[in-house]
């Protein structure tokens, strides 16, 4: 189970990484193949990159970077949230920091 959820963990990486990029396009149709054999297996992962973040979160670990601490936004996935058969597998690891703050 280990090696699996660090399998997930580069994946997501890799995905993170060409997010914005040419081969994002080209890349959509092998993570998707790739997603739906971890489905397959029961596992799932999110990444939830520039999505309003909330200290209520129970699937989240985050870092507040800046100084408000209000409307904050994720801004950074350092580890992606993973579910096994619908169950918390890994909580995610974020940044965030306020939507107006530019850095």
């Amino acid at each position: 189970m280990k090696d699996v959820i660090d399998i997930i963990n580069q994946l997501a990486q890799l995905e993170l990484r060409i997010k914005g990029t040419a081969d994002e396009g080209a890349c959509e149709r092998n993570f998707s193949r790739i997603k739906e054999s971890l489905k397959n297996m029961g596992y799932d992962y999110k990444l939830p990159l520039y999505e309003k973040y909330a200290e209520t979160s129970t699937d989240l670990e985050a870092t507040i970077t800046g100084t408000n601490t209000e409307n904050l936004i994720i801004k950074n996935i350092v580890k992606p949230i993973i579910y096994r058969d619908n169950k918390l597998e890994q909580k995610g690891i974020v940044m965030v920091e306020a939507a107006n703050e530019n850095h």
